[in-house]
């Protein structure tokens, strides 16, 4: 064998050696790229979970909300058959003339009882509006977080597919 046989017999050798390192740089490249990928995507999966803590504070406060809301109804209720029931007792007062003036301040008293209770009511109403306002604008920046996270997610597929291909 001539000395430019073996010289490029030596050549071709590099070159392989050359191509399969390359190979094995290719492939650790792209495993430490599947590395970054997963441990970003161990980020996303945190921040779920995050958020899903923070949807089960927010069903719990619903939950306390419609208690409160059941609470206020029994005593709408409440008021309705008091209201009735005053109602009942004053056709009963004009029947019985003597004790008229006696029955009307009793049921002035009353009113004016239920009309103290349906301010509370119309506070306690105005401060569950105002929670229900707070609760919309909290689960709105929710879901501009999860669709940001949905975002983030596609294209963070997409960026995989391409490092696949």
């Amino acid at each position: 064998m001539t000395d430019r046989e073996l010289l490029e017999l030596l050549v071709k050798k590099v070159d392989q050696m050359q191509e399969s390192l390359d190979g094995k740089l290719g492939k650790l490249e792209f495993e430490s790229k599947m590395d970054q990928l997963n441990g970003r995507m161990d980020q996303l999966e945190g921040r779920m979970d995050q958020l899903e803590g923070r949807l089960d504070q927010l069903e719990g406060r619903m939950d306390q909300l419609e208690g409160r809301m059941d609470q206020m109804q029994l005593q709408l209720d409440e008021n309705t058959e008091i209201v009735k029931a005053i109602l009942h007792r004053q056709d009963e007062t004009d029947a019985k003339l003597d004790s008229l003036s006696m029955e009307v301040h009793k049921i002035n008293g009353e009113l004016i009882a239920v009309k103290e209770q349906t301010l509370i009511n119309t506070s306690k109403i105005a401060e569950t509006n105002t929670i229900v306002k707070e609760l919309q604008k909290i689960e709105r920046k929710q879901e501009q977080t999860i669709d940001l996270l949905s975002r983030r997610s596609i294209d963070l597929e997409a960026e995989l597919r391409s490092i696949k291909q």
